[in-house]
């Protein structure tokens, strides 16, 4: 009797310690600023923020010439959840540069139509640049609005691969 009360208490805590470890991991950092330490050299490096699904948004201090994925790092790396194919991570960072890494989510409830928007809406899109906003509208003006999401591929520049990659921020 006495073992099986041992073994239930094993296996509370043991959930317990499993369901904190996991909200640790999936909840921000109380920011707090790295650049407080021996290292710090304000002027070889450019003030720049990092905001969204990062696990210690804060203001940050990266070195001169560094990119955008080295400030990514500086704020503790992604968060579960965070859509990637939106930031240009290899991008020079510059002073007063704010990078907003956006949860999927964050798009999902506003897809863009590829029947009505703009060239400058369409540019929302991830990996859809001016010149492939402008030949999706100039596709569009010659063959009438796409009856199907996947007619998008009909545009130049616009394959099978791109349209998977892009198919979750559009919609008719």
């Amino acid at each position: 009797m006495k073992r099986k009360i041992v073994i239930g208490v094993l296996i509370v805590a043991g959930l317990l310690g499993a369901t904190w470890m996991s909200k640790k991991e999936n909840n921000p950092i109380p920011s707090q600023n790295p650049n407080t330490s021996e290292n710090f050299d304000a002027e070889n490096c450019v003030w720049i923020e990092v905001k969204g699904a990062v696990r210690r948004p804060n203001i940050y201090c990266v070195p001169k010439g560094g990119i955008v994925d080295d400030a990514i790092n500086l704020a503790g790396g992604v968060m579960p959840g965070a859509d990637l194919t939106t930031v240009n991570r290899v991008a020079k960072v510059k002073e007063e540069m704010m990078i907003h890494v956006p949860f999927i989510q964050e798009y999902q409830s506003s897809k863009i139509s590829i029947n009505n928007a703009t060239i400058d809406e369409l540019m929302k899109i991830p990996m859809i640049g001016e010149s492939k906003a402008r030949n999706i509208v100039e596709f569009r003006n010659k063959n009438g609005h796409f009856q199907r999401l996947e007619d998008i591929t009909k545009v130049s520049g616009i394959g099978n691969e791109t349209y998977l990659k892009i198919k979750d921020y559009i919609k008719l």
